[in-house]
């Protein structure tokens, strides 16, 4: 929807045919989820694609519910697969 692809995700209308698991009202399930799997958690690596502007934008709209629920977001690009190894290096640092 924000891409202007489709008009809604419940009835998108046109030629679309897809799935999407960028949803945010599924954000807050997601943090809860990993809070039970490692409680103790402090921080949440994220890998993302700065040339995706659907990247930036989950990005934004994910970073205050991590942050509402006590953890704080690395976040680490990648735009090719020259840079994946960097990119990961940096979150596990």
């Amino acid at each position: 929807m924000r891409l202007g692809l489709v008009s809604g995700l419940a009835h998108p209308a046109g030629n679309v045919t897809g799935i999407s698991n960028l949803s945010a009202s599924l954000f807050p399930k997601r943090v809860e989820l990993l809070r039970e799997i490692l409680p103790s958690a402090r921080r949440l690596g994220v890998l993302s694609d700065p040339t995706d502007s659907a990247s930036k934008s989950v990005l934004s709209e994910f970073a205050p519910v991590a942050a509402s629920r006590g953890l704080t977001i690395i976040v680490a690009e990648a735009a090719n697969p020259a840079e994946f190894d960097a990119a990961v290096a940096e979150l596990i640092a």
